[in-house]
């Protein structure tokens, strides 16, 4: 088993799949490089049903199941399981597929035998043809796997999902990959560079898989090619000469389709990734203007309501304005009428005098 850097722990609950106990690993830890051999069936085990928990989840699942192994007294298999790392999210999602869609694995180990098979007997015609069926697989596999993140609560980003086509296109393009790729425990995302080989360091956890997918046979035909120089150069060296010659000229063409079909097919995947990146800043956008939108409709329905209170408002002040100007009006005729009768009071008061003077 490899044993990568250890990841933080984050939280999570540990998975309830996996057996409470297990039993003493007699297995050497594998490598996931190319080194020691494969751990225990038991072992390989336990590393599937981690690697298929949620990356939330994992760390914490694994530890609990290294203090379970240390329990049943198998410390060197604690040990490599506790060095296992935490899986990207487009890790997962590969890993999840590989578990729930074993139909979507095949077409992709298929298509991808096909696909090579046509490089080495290029034709214009069928490398378009392929490279039509490749572009509409891994956008199936794709929507595949957003079905099963959403199915398991898990959130993938647009950059998760990017590295989920750039691994199916590793995995198309080269055999190794896809044997890492449908392992049940890859670690980080793959991507195939031009006509070289897929990095796959530290891609795996866990023991070294097994083959995936069949080896490549030779054809027929590359069969025959070798028998045929063979027999060419026993007959003389300029028939030997003219063989070679020939067999250099196909390797070349042979290679010249390959390197056509990679540059188209990297060209296709930074289109495919562009054109998705440009849907999703459109649902963002999309997203954001009908959120603006409802904003707005409600902005717009407050106004109206404070609108209404204004003019409700402006009216009791009219109403008001013109009662004050009512009362004001009769207070004056008041204030009139009392000055009126107190000259009158005052009037006939001197009269009265006036007439009771001797």
């Amino acid at each position: 088993m490899n044993v990568p850097s250890n990841d933080v722990a984050d939280g999570g609950a540990p998975s309830t799949s996996a057996p409470s106990t297990v039993a003493p690993s007699t297995a050497s830890p594998g490598t996931t490089d190319g080194g020691a051999a494969g751990g225990s069936a038991a072992e390989l085990s336990i590393v599937v049903d981690l690697y298929h928990l949620p990356p939330a989840q994992f760390t914490a699942a694994r530890n609990a199941r290294a203090k379970e192994i240390v329990a049943a007294g198998d410390r060197p298999l604690a040990q490599a399981v506790r060095g296992l790392s935490r899986p990207s999210a487009s890790a997962w999602a590969l890993n999840r597929l590989t578990a729930d869609d074993g139909e979507a694995k095949d077409e992709v180990v298929r298509l991808g035998d096909a696909l090579r098979d046509a490089q080495q007997n290029p034709n214009r015609e069928t490398l378009s043809e392929l490279a039509t069926q490749r572009r509409a697989l891994i956008a199936r596999a794709t929507k595949s796997i957003e079905r099963l993140a959403a199915e398991n609560e898990v959130a993938l980003s647009a950059s998760a999902l990017i590295e989920v086509e750039q691994t199916l296109a590793a995995a198309l393009a080269d055999q190794n990959a896809a044997s890492a790729a449908f392992s049940g425990r890859l670690v980080r995302p793959l991507q195939s560079i031009g006509l070289d080989e897929v990095d796959l360091s530290g891609a795996v956890g866990g023991p070294d898989a097994e083959p995936m997918v069949s080896p490549k046979h030779p054809s027929s035909k590359g069969a025959s090619s070798a028998t045929d120089i063979n027999e060419a150069e026993s007959t003389g060296s300029a028939q030997a000469s003219h063989t070679r010659g020939r067999d250099h000229d196909r390797r070349a063409e042979r290679e010249q389709a390959r390197r056509l079909a990679a540059e188209a097919e990297d060209a296709a995947t930074t289109a495919e990734n562009s054109m998705h990146e440009t849907q999703v800043a459109l649902s963002e956008v999309e997203s954001s203007r009908a959120h603006v939108n409802n904003e707005a409709a409600d902005l717009t329905a407050q106004i109206a309501q404070l609108q209404a209170r204004v003019d409700a408002l402006q009216h009791q002040l009219n109403e008001l304005s013109t009662s004050r100007k009512a009362l004001s009006a009769q207070l004056s005729e008041r204030k009139a009428e009392a000055r009126r009768l107190r000259q009158e009071a005052a009037e006939a008061q001197t009269r009265e005098e006036t007439l009771e003077a001797p």
